[in-house]
């Protein structure tokens, strides 16, 4: 859940999963999710030994918050441990506040994050329009990456339930575009889940690694087009031999690529995170699509009567 005043700035995000471990650092001697979110230059993701498909790694990115805010509070609740914590920093993460622990055995698991931007740093005096559908999309990119969970913002909650329904989504605004815009959905594997359309407009796509949008793409991007296009023109091939002479480019241009994976300890170009460099071969799985796949492309989508229109154009 999101919530945010328009008026005062102030932001929260609630997570109603398993709490923060309310338990003291075993080498750094502080609570752990002071640790997460108050101290620099620590995250627990940085053992590179160790796998995992998560987003974070540098723990950077709470900590920023912080240092951009005028007030941070962190309060996370374990039903395990019957225990409560809460933590304030005020003034960009420069004042610090001793944490609050309480013991109480009726304790729920929860995470609530509060924040307030220092909006001035931003030379800005309220949030905009634009940062609010920022965060409203943002609120949906997770509700459509992580299937069955429930996300709502500022108390709107959203029909969408995996990511086949996130991809109607796009479908759903471009009816006035010149194709029917249907995609067709691959669910490769519990790691790759993957959807193809047709485009108007050259080649576009919308990717996720880890539930983090990639909106320059990356080699999880290139991975999935090159087989995509392979398998289109194979299918061409099948139904016509002149068809051999048809630039991977120009088959290229006709798809809308969805793609939702996840990745193993991986690497971005930078700390926004928008393209994936990790090499393919360290990507921890595979996605080989399945030749029925290319068939649903060739049959339910419109991306093979644009190519043609293409081939037609070119050669009158």
């Amino acid at each position: 859940m999101s919530f945010f005043s328009r008026e005062s700035g102030k932001i929260t995000v609630y997570n109603d999963g398993q709490g923060i471990p309310i338990e003291v650092h075993p080498e750094e001697g502080i609570y752990v999710p002071s640790l997460i979110f108050g101290t620099l230059l620590t995250s627990s993701n940085y053992d590179d030994s160790e796998l995992k498909v998560v987003g974070g790694r540098n723990g950077f990115g709470a900590k920023l918050c912080n240092i951009f805010s005028t007030e941070f509070v962190v309060e996370t609740s374990s039903s395990k441990l019957k225990k409560r914590f809460k933590q304030v920093w005020l003034n960009n993460m420069t004042v610090m506040n001793p944490p609050i622990v309480n013991s109480d055995p009726l304790a729920e698991d929860y995470t609530r994050i509060t924040f307030t931007p220092d909006l001035g740093r931003f030379n800005m005096v309220a949030l905009d329009e634009t940062i609010l559908q920022l965060m409203k999309k943002r609120t949906v990119d997770v509700a459509g990456t992580l299937d069955g969970v429930e996300v709502s913002f500022n108390g709107q909650s959203f029909e969408i339930h995996g990511f086949e329904d996130y991809v109607k989504l796009y479908s759903d605004v471009q009816m006035n575009s010149l194709t029917t815009s249907k995609s067709v959905f691959c669910y490769v594997n519990p790691r790759w889940k993957i959807a193809v359309g047709s485009s108007d407009f050259g080649f576009e796509h919308v990717s996720f690694v880890n539930n983090i949008a990639t909106t320059k793409g990356g080699r999880h991007v290139d991975y999935i087009a090159d087989q995509v296009v392979s398998a289109i023109k194979a299918e061409l091939i099948e139904q016509n031999r002149s068809y051999k002479t048809i630039r991977p480019s120009m088959i290229k241009s006709r798809l809308f690529l969805f793609v939702n994976c996840l990745i193993e300890n991986p690497s971005f170009d930078s700390q926004t995170k928008e393209y994936l460099t990790t090499p393919l071969q360290k990507f921890g799985s595979k996605c080989v699509l399945p030749h029925v796949f290319a068939s649903q492309i060739v049959n339910e989508t419109d991306v093979i009567a644009l190519i043609l229109k293409d081939i037609n154009k070119q050669n009158s």
